[in-house]
């Protein structure tokens, strides 16, 4: 399983309310340019609800391969392929704790840099929390400026104006080896600004 069919996956659950926006544009960095840092997308948007008026959130998905993982384990990643037997081996030791499976790690191909890479889900655990809160940030300062000059929501689906207080939280959700998936509350914020879809 891919990031885009986990995401696929979770937002098929909300999609009768209406509330779960994928792929939410922000300029995130109004002084950096395309392609540098200046858009940044948030994976689901959830809206506050009737049945939950106070309340919006942001979550940031993260998917590691169990293949990817196998290779992780390896001394030279990406030089030989992983058996079914290797893979359903390592999908059982996957029922280990938390802190034992955050420890593992994992290996991808780098296409910038032409090379494997390895790196520990912690570490990709720590840089999501990063990410999604500053995003989370951007969130609660508004849709942007017209001259985009101030950081904030620039998507054609969403509207927002000042409204009651509203609590945006902001999530990570990680799916490891399709086998786990681990769910943590990284941040939270309060803004006057209610946001609402305009489709």
């Amino acid at each position: 399983m891919d990031e885009s069919t986990f995401q696929a996956i979770i937002e098929s659950i909300f999609i009768e309310i209406g509330s779960c926006f994928p792929e939410i544009c922000l300029l995130v960095d109004p002084t950096k340019k395309y392609g540098n840092g200046r858009f940044g997308f948030i994976d689901l948007f959830f809206l506050a609800t009737t049945n939950d008026p106070h309340n919006l959130a942001v979550l940031e998905l993260k998917v590691v391969s169990l293949k990817s993982l196998w290779h992780g384990t390896q001394q030279t990643p990406g030089s030989c392929d992983a058996s079914h037997r290797d893979l359903e081996e390592l999908r059982e030791n996957l029922k280990e704790t938390e802190e034992q499976i955050m420890t593992r790690k994992w290996c991808f191909w780098n296409k910038n840099d032409w090379r494997w890479e390895t790196r520990t889900l912690v570490d990709l655990k720590w840089a999501a929390f990063e990410q999604v809160n500053r995003y989370l940030k951007v969130v609660c300062q508004g849709s942007v400026d017209p001259c985009g000059a101030q950081a904030g929501v620039q998507d054609f689906r969403i509207g927002c104006k000042v409204g009651e207080e509203v609590q945006g939280g902001a999530y990570v959700v990680m799916c490891i080896g399709a086998t786990r998936v681990l769910t943590w509350k990284t941040n939270e914020m309060k803004t006057k600004l209610a946001y609402t879809s305009l489709l």
